[in-house]
């Protein structure tokens, strides 16, 4: 009866327990660890409990998704994650085989999401290459020293950024401000996926209605970068997307990304990557110890995009070769340590507590605050609005 009872009560306890880290599993996962170890249960447990709130769901009736030649294909080109090898690539090969008579191949420039819905509605079907986000950092700033218009120009955060080394740059925020695809989270695919990118040198939406209205379009910008900041949102709509694209690679895992992308595309492609950033091995270090710490704290939406895009990745390899897909769950919302636009940077208890730009227009901080506040946001007392007031954002 002891024994029984025993065996009952650790049953219960164990479900108890189950049912509890399941209720926060809204939470991080490092929270969710933290909140396993207290419970005093042993590491076989922890692992079963982890693994169930967690499990990947068996789908019978999956499918790759094959090209439909009747559509372009939109490639959203990620700065540094070996989009020109697509386009020199990829683009030949869809004008070829696509049956359209015109925007076969939308490529070859820096398109977002947004762009592609100015387009009839289903008539275009967007792929993606990602890559680490912290590495596309590291990559994309020694890549930026290179370009003449950056070496050569006399403006003084240019010139300031010349002279940097990567800790000084996360040093200066009146240079990261001109650099701010260099830092900031999101650059990494996120928001090319979400169709908030929030800079004229990408083909948005934005861009292309309001070319000649550029109050409006900065405006359009300065909104698109606060709505970043909403993570559940956000990442949610890109995880979205990323299953439901035809094809997705990622930049580590070539080879199987060539595979998948051949059987999307039906005919064999090989990527010839083409290498713009000279390497750097035995002459300079990538980046610090310090540097890839910033990164990492600078960026966790495209650390969770990127973590939940490989295990998306991985499952469709081994439907393609094993013929069963387990669709990944995708693991709670990221902690966000900073909360940062281009002309904001705000790291409570950190390095940079708060900074705001001379840059940011008037009534921008409190628009910001609102914002954080509307999310849930814990806001310091002596950023508290003295009434509330409503605004609203635009996406275009």
């Amino acid at each position: 009866m002891m024994r029984t009872t025993t065996a009952f009560l650790a049953v219960a306890i164990f479900l108890g327990t189950f049912c509890y880290l399941l209720f926060y599993s809204c939470e991080t996962q490092e929270t969710l660890d933290v909140r396993i170890k207290a419970s005093g249960i042993s590491r076989e447990e922890e692992k079963i409990i982890s693994d169930a709130i967690f499990e990947e769901e068996k789908i019978e009736d999956f499918q790759l998704k094959k090209w439909d030649r009747s559509k372009s294909i939109g490639f959203l080109h990620c700065g540094k994650c070996g989009g020109t090898s697509m386009d020199r690539t990829l683009g030949p090969v869809v004008r070829k085989l696509s049956t359209r008579e015109d925007d076969k191949y939308i490529g070859n420039l820096h398109y977002d999401w947004s762009y592609f819905e100015l387009f009839e509605k289903d008539s275009v079907e967007p792929i993606i290459l990602l890559r680490d986000p912290v590495e596309r950092s590291v990559s994309n700033y020694h890549f930026k020293k290179t370009i003449p218009a950056v070496a050569k120009s006399k403006q003084p955060t240019y010139v300031k950024f010349m002279k940097s080394t990567f800790d000084t740059f996360l040093e200066q925020p009146e240079v990261m401000v001109d650099f701010a695809h260099l830092w900031i989270d999101s650059f990494a695919g996120l928001s090319m996926i979400d169709g908030l990118m929030s800079d004229d040198y990408y083909g948005t939406s934005t861009r292309k209605i309001y070319k000649n209205d550029r109050e409006k379009m900065d405006q359009i910008f300065r909104d698109r970068e606060l709505m970043r900041l909403n993570a559940t949102w956000s990442l949610n709509l890109a995880a979205d997307r990323l299953e439901n694209m035809g094809w997705f690679g990622i930049l580590e895992k070539m080879e199987d990304s060539e595979k998948l992308l051949s059987n999307y595309i039906g005919e064999n492609i090989k990527l010839a990557h083409a290498r713009k950033t000279a390497d750097l091995t035995g002459r300079k270090p990538k980046a610090s110890d310090s540097v890839l710490e910033k990164l990492n704290a600078l960026k966790p939406l495209n650390k969770w995009l990127y973590e939940f895009a490989n295990r998306l990745f991985d499952a469709r390899v081994e439907f393609f070769k094993t013929g069963v897909y387990k669709r990944p769950v995708r693991k709670p919302m990221p902690e966000m340590s900073c909360l940062c636009t281009r002309l904001i940077m705000y790291c409570a208890g950190g390095e940079l507590d708060f900074w705001i730009s001379e840059e940011a227009p008037e009534g921008y901080e409190m628009l910001f605050w609102n914002y954080l506040r509307a999310l849930g946001v814990q806001v310091p007392n002596d950023k508290l609005p003295s009434s509330e007031k409503s605004f609203s954002l635009e996406f275009l």
